[in-house]
């Protein structure tokens, strides 16, 4: 047990902690008390019969104060080979390849049982502990943990926070400033770098947003903050979600895609907000985007299979282990966006509590005028005879915007490509919606101007 003794303001930044050397492995418990020695043992023998193959489990225990928090890393050897020709290339190996992802069962709370309160604290024993379990990067044999501020620097963080809103005032400044202070897992050039555990504090002027899901193959995380209201113009907000599909391969060549559409974003709006997040249900994405300012919803693109009658996701979908068929049906995993309840009624089945319906979407959310959706799946713009398809409907919800989908099926080898890196489902036959009506078909490939095209 690693003991971290609170004196000061800065205690420690940061942990730099060498797997191999700093962590045991889940099946050595020995130097935990009993009833955390039973808890880790359940949740080893788990981990092993569901990933059987090609993983390493340590575990790293750290003590802060009476609190516990237990790091279990679940550790992958083999990288998959869609994506060996990137890793040959990939510098500072030692931190893996890949971002940490959740393994939401096996985290949780535990209070511990006391018999002798007078034997807490820091120079005892814990009175709770926090279990984490992390799927990490691809052979990560390093990691970084940073810590939270101690009290005084979020004091001081706050003084000069009022400071800063003193001088935006006096100068008619619209610059912000934000505050977060919780865990977070770095991995240097691994890959990611995402909050994981703790808390955050919204300024007075505004939210904060962070990315928490850093993109794969090394782009940045986008950390910045949404103004409530200015004299000038706000920054837009873009948002790419992709994913939720079974097999690995469809979820890369939606993470490929996805970032290619990305880097156009940066070019064309390079002083806006981009949140990019690989997404396993439906809900993730409504929340998303309700969370966001009204009007303040520039584009949204969507990266997953689907039809006319919705866009298909499952829960546990990830970029690290394929679904099966039947653990879909067994536990209801069909986390799905549906164009219509009519449609999720007719065509849903094995349905997940996260899947949701695009009217559950707030969107008021998207600027009023220019707002652009594009589905980036196979025949998501098309109609229905029945009802009314997705595209139609997101359509008529921003009117005075524009909804692309492809008529038919797609791929994402734009150019006959077998690069991963330039796969882009840009290209066929891609129909225009605008309030319920197709308005332009195109072939254009990739980007297309709307300002101009539209004219």
């Amino acid at each position: 047990m690693t003991l971290i003794e609170s004196h000061n303001d800065t205690p420690l930044d940061s942990l730099s902690i060498d797997i191999a050397k700093d962590t045991k492995e889940l099946s050595d418990t020995n130097n935990l008390s009993s009833n955390l020695q039973d808890v880790l043992s359940s949740i080893y023998a788990s981990l092993k019969q569901t990933y059987t193959k090609g993983y390493k489990y340590h575990y790293l225990s750290l003590q802060l104060d009476s609190n516990v928090l237990i790091l279990i890393l679940l550790i992958p050897q083999k990288i998959p080979k869609i994506y060996k020709e990137a890793y040959k290339e990939y510098q500072d190996k030692e931190y893996g390849v890949g971002r940490y992802t959740y393994v939401y069962e096996y985290c949780y709370h535990k209070d511990l049982d006391i018999k002798d309160y007078a034997k807490i604290g820091l120079d005892s024993n814990p009175s709770n502990a926090t279990i984490l379990t992390l799927h990490t990067a691809y052979k990560a044999q390093k990691l970084e943990v940073t810590l939270a501020n101690g009290l005084d620097s979020i004091i001081e963080s706050r003084d000069r926070q009022r400071q800063a809103k003193l001088d935006r005032k006096s100068q008619n400044s619209t610059k912000q400033q934000s505050i977060d202070f919780l865990l977070t897992i770095t991995l240097i050039n691994g890959g990611y770098k995402g909050k994981l555990w703790g808390f955050r504090e919204n300024s007075e002027d505004g939210i904060t947003i962070l990315n928490p899901k850093k993109d794969f193959m090394g782009a940045e995380t986008i950390r910045t903050s949404i103004q409530k209201s200015t004299p000038q113009r706000n920054k837009q907000v873009h948002l790419l979600f992709y994913g939720g599909a079974r097999k690995i391969g469809d979820n890369a060549a939606f993470y490929y895609a996805s970032i290619n559409v990305l880097k156009d974003y940066k070019h064309y709006y390079p002083n806006d907000i981009f949140i990019h997040e690989f997404v396993d249900s439906a809900k993730t994405i409504v929340d998303k985007i309700n969370e966001q300012n009204i009007e303040s919803i520039a584009s949204l693109d969507l990266f997953f299979h689907g039809s006319k009658w919705g866009l298909y996701m499952y829960k546990g979908a990830s970029m690290y282990k394929e679904l099966l068929s039947e653990d879909i049906k067994e536990n209801k995993l069909n986390a799905s966006l549906y164009a219509s309840k009519t449609a999720d009624l007719l065509t849903a089945w094995d349905t997940h509590e996260e899947k949701r319906t695009i009217y559950d979407v707030k969107f008021d959310r998207f600027i009023s005028k220019g707002a652009i959706i594009e589905i980036h799946g196979c025949e998501s713009g098309g109609d229905l005879y029945v009802i009314d398809s997705i595209s139609k409907n997101l359509s008529e919800e921003i009117p005075q915007g524009y909804v692309v989908g492809h008529t038919t099926k797609t791929n994402p080898n734009i150019d006959n490509t077998q690069d991963n890196a330039k796969q882009d489902y840009r290209h066929g036959v891609r129909a225009i919606w605008q309030n319920g009506k197709v308005i332009k078909k195109t072939t254009q490939k990739r980007w297309i101007n709307f300002n101009k095209e539209m004219i």
